[in-house]
């Protein structure tokens, strides 16, 4: 082959290059315009079993909202706008949670860490003004929180740390067997990913064309709840046939819902003492759910409603860290089924002004 052939065939290369690169440029542009194939958010992180890590300044519609934009910050929580570097006049509660407290289905000012923010105006600590942050995913259980407060709270610099649990978080925790107990100590198994997995989670996050590949060619889907849902198990698989949260508000208890209890409650022990190494004030708040409050426990007299807060506000008590009990601040409103969004059982508008009001009258009592 001479080196004329060879040039040309170098150039031929070349351009062939350029073109494909043009023309996945081109499809790219006109798939994020069309918005037919979005991205996802969920994203993988070494350290941490998911994480919500992207950076969200779009405008999204739901049934209750309407059309709103929702932000996160660079790490892919609902803090947009803030500093995160903390200036000295300045005392920082951080809250920590799922779904619930993430609030994706609400504008930045409307979710309750927000509302929470508003209410605490006024009030100081040592002259300082009171800042509230928000680290939250959905489908976080105990020990994603745990992380994230060592990962990402403790870089932060709060001054105070509320963990914000949900019956399903610990449910959840002990399911999915990425943390579990050992001799009394929480162990973390390895990340069930491998690298292949992991690239394709990532294509997932960014790039429409492969959103639509995943969906028109490949029928995967990288990046997604249903994905996890095949890398892990999140139900008991034992008296949970209505429900998955079912055996958690059951009266009588069985082996693995009391080693549940007993994951969360060390992972709970276990952020109390890491706060309290680095001079941080620690507390956790029951979040309830609407199932105690609709008559689903009225039928079956097995249930009980309230005993998640329950159990948690008794071994806070016993472990002397303070605790915000919702499921009563929920009760004592005249129709605690209105706080919820039906289709999804999230808080609705008010059931994020009512979490807000119940967290205000704490800190304003804890903060004196």
């Amino acid at each position: 082959m001479t080196k004329r052939t060879a040039g040309k065939i170098f150039l031929g290369f070349l351009s062939f290059a350029f073109l494909l690169v043009i023309g996945i440029l081109v499809m790219e542009i006109a798939l994020r315009i069309s918005n037919k194939y979005p991205v996802v958010g969920i994203q993988y992180n070494n350290t941490e079993i998911w994480h919500w890590h992207k950076n969200l300044n779009s405008t999204t519609h739901d049934e209750e909202s309407g059309s709103f934009v929702q932000h996160t910050d660079k790490f892919g929580f609902r803090n947009y706008g803030k500093d995160y570097a903390k200036s000295d006049n300045t005392f920082r509660i951080l809250i920590i949670g799922d779904s619930y407290t993430a609030g994706l289905t609400h504008a930045d000012d409307k979710i309750f860490t927000a509302l929470l923010e508003k209410k605490l105006e006024g009030l100081n600590v040592s002259g300082k003004k009171i800042e509230v942050f928000n680290m939250a995913c959905p489908a976080w259980g105990a020990e994603q929180q745990f992380l994230v407060l060592k990962n990402y709270g403790l870089f932060a610099k709060p001054d105070y740390v509320l963990i914000m649990t949900c019956p399903n978080d610990i449910r959840e925790t002990y399911n999915k067997r990425f943390a579990y107990l050992q001799d009394g100590v929480v162990k973390f198994n390895p990340i069930p990913f491998t690298k292949n997995e992991i690239l394709k989670w990532k294509l997932a996050c960014y790039s429409n064309l492969y959103q639509y590949l995943q969906a028109q060619v490949f029928k995967t889907n990288y990046g997604t709840f249903d994905m996890l849902m095949n890398k892990f198990r999140f139900n008991f698989g034992k008296e949970d046939a209505d429900s998955w949260d079912r055996p958690m508000f059951l009266k009588q208890s069985f082996p693995e819902l009391d080693e549940a209890w007993q994951l969360y409650f060390t992972l709970i022990e276990d952020a109390g003492k890491l706060c309290a190494t680095n001079g941080i004030k620690f507390a956790v708040s029951s979040t309830p759910f609407l199932i105690e409050y609709n008559g689903a426990m009225q039928k079956d007299t097995t249930m009980q409603p309230g005993i998640v807060a329950e159990k948690i506000g008794g071994f806070c008590q016993s472990k002397g860290i303070p605790y915000v009990n919702l499921y009563d601040r929920f009760k004592n409103e005249k129709d605690p089924v209105s706080l919820f969004r039906p289709n999804d059982e999230h808080f609705n508008a008010r059931g994020h002004e009512v979490t807000a009001e119940g967290l205000a009258v704490f800190f304003k009592e804890d903060l004196k």
